[in-house]
């Protein structure tokens, strides 16, 4: 479009410069033709001077003829310069005639040249109105196509910053994904028995046993399924005791397996599927029934009364020596105390430790976020 504007312009100009031409031309014509009216008026008055001299030579002609008494040789002669000047007087109104004649031709072409020129003025205007009106409008046209170029080069830009975006809100949700896996790993880590922890021996037959019941129900009697004889041999077997000699014994594994949870416990299950034991106060979790070690207990003491009755009686001793046997026993019991303390604090300082790792982690996880997020969109490297 911009060419096919150039070209026209071109055209146009061209055509402005003939007509410019013409302007001088009728410029010129106009020149000359005030020249002829000026000749003409000159010759219009030389003829009425001829005119006026050819009457008074008549007039004087006549009187002298009247008057003169000379021979008539002279007078034919002046008679004859009269003639030849009415000749030439007559030569010279038709000369002047064909002026005038030719002068309305020159003044009607002047007239039609006029005309013509008023009509070139007005195309001149018009041509010269386009020529401005191109101008503009390839102006027009080359600020259009810089416009779109800028507007193409924006638009490529907002698309590469859109990609970018668009990767970054992508790296964003995968890591937020990651955060949150690994926050939902480390809750169901905390809500579980420590990994290392090793399951009782006991465990795999209260599981064969109770394994189609709900955790959730160990606390509740009348939702324990029946205990056999079989059961009840299994944990004895498991914890050391001949089902045949120890038949007396067999009372304590029965308990162990009817016995509920105790208050302020609760049945869960892991990730796996198998079942741990919640200690609701404390958030100690295990994999050994809370009931087991105050049965195992009973059994030593019951094991322990066996054997001193099947013992035959000792001879010697004192009561002194019974009373520091006691003694030795609340001493070894405190220990035990002491240590079972000791253990829960250790437990409790472990949890500590694991939250305060769990929580250095978080803060690690925000600080590359932050970093990443404050990169301008490009990510760590």
């Amino acid at each position: 479009k911009a060419e096919r504007g150039q070209a026209a312009a071109a055209g146009d100009g061209a055509e402005l410069a003939r007509l410019l031409q013409q302007q001088d031309a009728s410029s010129e014509a106009h020149a000359l033709a005030k020249t002829l009216a000026d000749s003409r008026t000159q010759l219009d008055a030389a003829l009425d001077s001829a005119q006026t001299s050819r009457a008074d030579l008549a007039e004087q002609v006549a009187v002298l003829s009247a008057a003169y008494t000379g021979t008539g040789d002279e007078v034919e002669q002046i008679a004859e310069q009269v003639d030849r000047l009415s000749a030439a007087l007559a030569t010279a109104g038709e000369s002047n005639r064909a002026c005038a004649a030719k002068h309305e031709v020159l003044a009607q072409r002047l007239l039609a040249a006029e005309s013509d020129a008023s009509a070139r003025a007005k195309e001149v205007s018009v041509l010269r109105e386009k020529l401005s009106g191109g101008v503009h409008a390839e102006k027009e046209q080359r600020d259009n196509a810089a416009l779109r170029q800028d507007m193409e080069s924006l638009e490529r830009d907002l698309k590469i910053a859109l990609d970018a975006s668009s990767l970054a809100e992508a790296k964003l949700r995968h890591l937020e994904a990651n955060l949150h896996k690994r926050d939902a790993t480390e809750e169901t880590d905390a809500a579980e028995p420590r990994k290392d922890e090793v399951k009782p021996p006991e465990y795999e037959v209260r599981k064969r046993i109770f394994g189609a019941v709900e955790p959730q129900t160990f606390s509740q009697t009348n939702a324990l399924p029946e205990v056999t004889a079989t059961d009840v041999a299994e944990l004895a077997l498991v914890w050391g005791l001949d089902p045949i000699t120890d038949a007396h014994l067999m009372w304590v594994p029965g308990k162990a397996l009817r016995s509920v949870l105790p208050v302020g416990w609760k049945g869960e299950s892991d990730r796996h599927g198998d079942v741990f034991y919640h200690e609701i106060a404390s958030g100690f979790r295990t994999y050994s029934h809370p009931c087991d070690a105050r049965y195992r207990e009973l059994l030593n003491e019951a094991q322990e009364e066996a054997r001193k009755a099947a013992a035959p009686p000792r001879v010697g001793v004192t009561e002194n020596a019974l009373e520091i046997e006691r003694l030795r026993l609340r001493q070894a019991s405190a220990d035990m105390e002491r240590q079972a303390r000791l253990l829960k604090e250790q437990g409790l300082a472990l949890r500590k430790e694991v939250t305060r790792s769990t929580l250095s982690i978080h803060q690690q996880d925000d600080a590359k976020l932050a970093e990443w997020q404050g990169g301008e969109g490009g990510g760590p490297k």
